[in-house]
């Protein structure tokens, strides 16, 4: 419920305590799964892409070489992971990001999961002492509502963003909520006042 309540600190703990857990007890399937968790906590919050191709490449690879059913959930995951890399890093960048993830022990990835959840855990703790105007949205949040600045309908950015219906939704209901506003008008122009300025 962390991640999806957006608190990125509580959510890295948890992970940071499960990922734990499952080296503690030996159990390599339960830490693959921890570890694409938190890849998926990185694309969410907007971690260092690089970094997170990484981790889904390790993941990808240990979760194959341990012979892991995939489920639906995780399968979508893995698809709005890769989404989510070829949409904001370089293909050059990408390759490299994907074939250096493909090399790490499973221990490494480990190593690699934790580094991430502590940058993440920072960069909450950065945002927090921030005072938050009413207009300051999130990485994502900004996408979707330059999406509305274009016109587009909530499925349409669902497609374009590679993402749930229901999680647009949620982000459209935010940004009204964050910016005070009623009307997607209102977001559209405010989207139109931001790129004057």
């Amino acid at each position: 419920m962390a991640y999806f309540g957006r608190e990125w600190e509580r959510a890295a703990t948890y992970y940071r305590e499960s990922l734990a857990l499952a080296q503690e007890v030996g159990d390599d399937a339960g830490v693959v799964r921890c570890l694409g968790q938190v890849a998926a906590l990185g694309v969410g919050c907007g971690a260092d892409r690089g970094r997170v191709a990484r981790l889904g490449s390790a993941v990808q690879h240990h979760h194959s070489t341990l012979g892991l059913p995939s489920p639906p959930v995780e399968r979508i995951a893995a698809q709005r992971l890769a989404a989510a890399m070829g949409a904001e890093l370089s293909p050059v960048s990408l390759a490299a990001a994907w074939v250096a993830g493909r090399v790490l022990s499973l221990t490494q990835a480990a190593e690699l999961g934790r580094a991430l959840l502590d940058s993440i855990s920072r960069s909450a703790e950065t945002a927090g002492a921030q005072t938050n105007g009413p207009e300051r949205l999130t990485r994502r949040e900004t996408e979707v509502a330059q999406l509305i600045a274009q016109g587009l309908t909530n499925r349409q950015i669902a497609e374009e963003l590679v993402v749930a219906l229901r999680t647009v939704d949620t982000h459209v209901e935010r940004i009204l909520a964050k910016l005070g506003f009623t009307s997607r008008a209102q977001v559209a122009a405010w989207v139109a006042a931001q790129n004057s300025h």
